[in-house]
């Protein structure tokens, strides 16, 4: 969970963003922040991560922030619910959704809570799969929630619960408007965790720490997170110019889905708009010709590609693909619903290429969905990047990627395929169940957002 030279202006602090964010910020905090990880093993553990030292610049601002390492510059944008990573090496950009980010902990954190409800039903105890723990891990809130106590230990806060230490951090620090501390725990909660109550209590404070630590119990390990800020300093103005960098481009790597997702990310508005209307004359060919599997193929295509209705047959057309054997086969292959159907259907598909040369590629989508139900995904991925290389304007096949990534808790790349179909065809009605689990997300979890 699962990137200029940016023109940055360190003295003036006003975010003259370029097509992706555009709104000027006053008042913006630009501060240092340093977080040292140590990780100290279980008794059970067989390999833990190495220490690590990170150092960042962060800009808290009106409507985003910005997070800027030695490789990358991430800015969060929570008016266009974006997430912009600019490459500083190669001047590049490339979006992402901050649906993502919290719909990876919701489903983890349910995913975990099933685990642990399994352990204790099968009487096996274990601290690291604590609902508090996984809470406190993903910055996810539990139906009900466990208590957090809150003390005061040698001037610091320290949170925790059940007598483990959670959180702990300086009551000194630098003084701001609540708005920016609560921008800060925004930043925490995005680029390292932490209990929703803990960061709560973080954000209605007027106070950023000048030091933090962070606890978190892992599979095999825990990690202590210490984080030192400093050279914190309210400016008027700051200037992140994304117009120098330019899209990832794709590298023409073959086989990569990625580059084939970077490939459809950058088509322009003209070139989507040109695709969509119907080859009339394609279908009108095809069923002259006797070619009626052409034709349904050509038609089916057209609607993954726009979400509309498949336009009215005639009463001769009707006739031919009803006594047309392959498109009768096709048509039986798309009814499938059990396992041993779904594996007939794979086979009927594959032999139904040849019969629809031009558009073999069609069928491959139908076959990637059963192989999906077949539990055959990388055999589905492949499938897909196939059909893809031959149109990149299938919105249809962005939805069905992009719910193969899901169930693999590959919730960055859900997204961009999902928001890469809805830019093609955003009436396209197979969407609305992803437009409403962001609703459900919002909803649920407004200080992500």
């Amino acid at each position: 969970m699962k990137f200029p030279p940016v023109a940055y202006l360190v003295g003036s602090l006003l975010f003259a963003v370029s097509s992706t964010v555009s709104q000027p910020v006053f008042g913006a905090v630009n501060l240092l922040v340093s977080i040292e990880t140590h990780n100290t093993p279980s008794k059970a553990a067989s390999q833990i991560p190495p220490d690590s030292k990170e150092s960042l610049e962060v800009t808290l601002a009106d409507g985003f922030i910005s997070v800027k390492s030695v490789q990358a510059t991430t800015i969060y944008d929570f008016k266009t619910r974006r997430r912009i990573v600019l490459d500083n090496a190669s001047s590049t950009s490339i979006e992402y959704s901050l649906y993502d980010t919290v719909g990876f902990r919701t489903i983890e954190f349910q995913n975990r809570e099933k685990q642990r409800s399994a352990l204790a039903a099968a009487k096996i105890t274990s601290v690291s799969m604590s609902t508090v723990d996984n809470e406190h891990l993903l910055s996810i809130q539990s139906p009900s929630p466990a208590k957090i106590d809150e003390a005061i230990k040698q001037d610091d806060l320290v949170f925790s619960s059940n007598d483990r230490q959670f959180a702990r951090w300086s009551r000194k620090g630098y003084k701001v408007i609540g708005a920016d501390a609560e921008r800060f725990a925004k930043f925490l909660r995005y680029n390292l965790g932490g209990h929703p109550t803990v960061l709560g209590k973080l954000a209605t404070g007027n106070v950023i720490p000048d030091r933090l630590i962070f606890t978190f119990t892992e599979t095999g390990w825990t990690s202590s997170r210490s984080i030192s800020i400093t050279a914190l300093r309210q400016v008027d103005s700051n200037t992140i110019d994304l117009s120098p960098n330019a899209m990832r481009r794709a590298a023409g790597v073959p086989g990569n889905l990625d580059d084939v997702l970077d490939q459809a990310a950058s088509l322009n508005p003209e070139e989507i708009e040109r695709a969509k209307p119907l080859n009339q004359e394609s279908v009108t060919n095809a069923f002259h010709s006797g070619k009626g599997l052409d034709a349904m193929l050509e038609l089916l295509e057209w609607t993954l590609m726009t979400g509309q209705k498949m336009p009215p047959f005639s009463a001769e057309q009707l006739t031919m693909l009803r006594g047309d054997p392959s498109v009768q086969k096709l048509m039986t292959s798309l009814a499938a619903k059990t396992k041993e159907q779904f594996l007939e259907a794979v086979n009927t598909l594959v032999g139904l290429r040849s019969q629809a040369p031009k558009k073999s590629y069609v069928l491959k989508i139908f076959e990637a969905n059963d192989r999906i139900r077949l539990g055959e995904f990388d055999a589905s991925k492949r499938l897909f990047m196939e059909v893809l290389q031959n149109n990149l304007l299938l919105a249809g096949v962005y939805k069905d990627l992009g719910d193969l990534y899901f169930i693999q808790y590959d919730t960055f790349r859900a997204w961009r395929c999902w928001d890469i179909g809805r830019r093609f065809a955003p009436q396209f009605g197979s969407f609305a169940a992803v437009n409403q689990f962001e609703k459900t997300l919002a909803a649920q979890h407004p200080e992500y957002f």
